[in-house]
């Protein structure tokens, strides 16, 4: 039905077609695996509704590409900067696919070799969490904003729980519905696969 829609959206000439719905994860799945790329991501929680609202749109035209590009690398940037604050309590996973579906930026930020011994230190068992926070969190960002290679979305959910949103071990580990100790081995397997992914030793 939804290839239908859009099928017809292109004989008439249509610049783009689009969605609106709170932010539950399967639904963000559905839209994002068939294209749509998120634009807007409301600030303030619909009580009624119990949940942020969403906008999606899948361009047709090429001026509409480039304005929907333009408006979801800006949702990614709020996301990256504002979700400890924001979206605190959104559900980590919807967050990522978000994130995953925002266009890349090629190399966007670069990573300080302190900050990866820092981040190896605490793979290693050297150094605890809060004393790399900010070398995680800067690793975090490069991964989504340049988005180069896939990581397993539930690591990417620790991860962002643990750093972006700024929740305990405890509290993401409810979040998430798994123990806080998985979260902990979920974050530091994504640290470590990107890590190498980026050859950044």
């Amino acid at each position: 039905m939804l290839r239908n829609v859009e099928n017809r959206a292109k004989e008439e000439n249509l610049d783009w077609i689009g969605s609106s719905f709170q932010a539950n994860y399967d639904v963000v799945k559905f839209w994002t695996k068939n294209g749509y790329i998120p634009v807007y991501l409301a600030s303030k929680k619909n009580e009624s509704l119990g949940g942020y609202s969403v906008i999606v749109i899948k361009p047709i035209s090429d001026t509409a590409r480039k304005i929907v590009d333009s408006l979801s690398l800006l949702l990614k940037d709020k996301l990256l900067r504002t979700s400890h604050q924001v979206y605190f309590n959104m559900d980590p996973r919807v967050i990522v696919s978000l994130l995953r579906s925002t266009p890349s930026v090629g190399l966007g930020v670069d990573m300080p070799d302190l900050y990866v011994r820092k981040i190896r230190a605490y793979l290693n068992g050297e150094l605890p969490y809060n004393s790399v926070a900010e070398s995680v969190h800067r690793l975090s960002e490069k991964y989504f904003t340049e988005s180069k290679f896939d990581v397993d979305e539930q690591s990417l959910a620790c991860l962002v729980s643990r750093s972006f949103q700024g929740k305990s071990w405890y509290h993401a580990g409810i979040s998430l519905g798994i123990p806080s100790k998985i979260v902990e081995t979920k974050l530091k397997e994504a640290l470590s696969f990107i890590l190498d992914k980026y050859k950044l030793n």
